[in-house]
């Protein structure tokens, strides 16, 4: 006599399928859509990236997942339970976050092979920009007309806090230094900074009042800002005086975030 759980094999063997194809496909009562699997979801729109041990993990649009144990060959994950440009990854230790339009947060425990899905608002018609860890518990999500999430619990749940009550520009990226300030690059010259580790912000004033797209801090108490139209800028006494930094192009510095992520400043 043929187990039960042996038939269920053999017949997912016979029609092609793998258990987890099949996994995704019986969440669909649980109004979720899953990334579809194509064939060119590796050449496709990646906006961010980030490690996990050895794996480079990157995300983009259409909920694509790609990931590569070398840099040369990739693949895309199986599993990802949204269809949402993702815009943001990030790890601590072998857990991964992703996030993007529709508020969406996933999450990884296998190093991006399959995700679960912690967050989704598509009615607020808010994008996560950006996602900063302290550890595997506390977090916090930040992005489009002011959305701030922080969570206590790993992900599972987040809530709602602000950084400026009186405006709702974009919040694109964050910096933590390692005594718990932190700073934000925002919107239309509205970037932040907090000395009690995001309990209370304040607005910093930057010699260029466009928008801010990224900021990596460097060499101690450093940290460069850069955005709109090719401006950078340096400050490395924690946002009171900045220096322009000349660029040379008018073309926005997204790219500086790879720079980062493979150590080149």
């Amino acid at each position: 006599m043929i187990r039960p759980h042996l038939l269920f094999a053999v017949i997912c063997s016979f029609l092609g399928l793998s258990v987890t194809a099949l996994s995704a496909r019986a969440d669909s009562h649980l109004d979720i859509d899953y990334a579809e699997l194509q064939p060119l979801a590796t050449e496709s729109m990646l906006l961010d990236i980030t490690r996990v041990g050895e794996r480079l993990v990157a995300v983009g649009e259409r909920g694509h997942v790609v990931f590569s144990n070398d840099g040369l060959s990739w693949e895309q994950a199986e599993v990802v339970p949204t269809r949402s440009t993702l815009t943001s990854v990030v790890s601590v230790g072998d857990r991964l976050w992703a996030s993007g339009h529709d508020a969406v947060i996933i999450t990884s425990g296998d190093g991006g092979n399959t995700w679960s899905r912690q967050h989704f608002e598509p009615e607020r018609q808010q994008a996560v920009m950006d996602m900063y860890f302290s550890d595997g518990q506390n977090g916090v999500a930040i992005g489009s007309y002011g959305l701030y999430l922080v969570t206590a619990d790993g992900g599972q749940t987040w809530q709602d806090a602000t950084v400026d009550e009186e405006n709702d520009f974009h919040l694109n990226s964050m910096i933590r230094f390692p005594d718990g300030r932190r700073m934000i690059a925002g919107e239309a010259g509205y970037s932040y900074r907090s000395f009690d580790d995001g309990q209370t912000w304040e607005p910093m004033e930057l010699p260029y009042a466009g928008s801010m797209w990224g900021a990596i801090p460097f060499s101690g108490d450093c940290v460069i800002f850069f955005g709109l139209r090719g401006h950078a800028m340096e400050s490395c006494d924690f946002g009171t005086t900045w220096f322009e930094l000349e660029t040379g192009t008018q073309a926005s510095h997204i790219h500086l975030r790879l720079w980062q992520l493979f150590g080149s400043l």
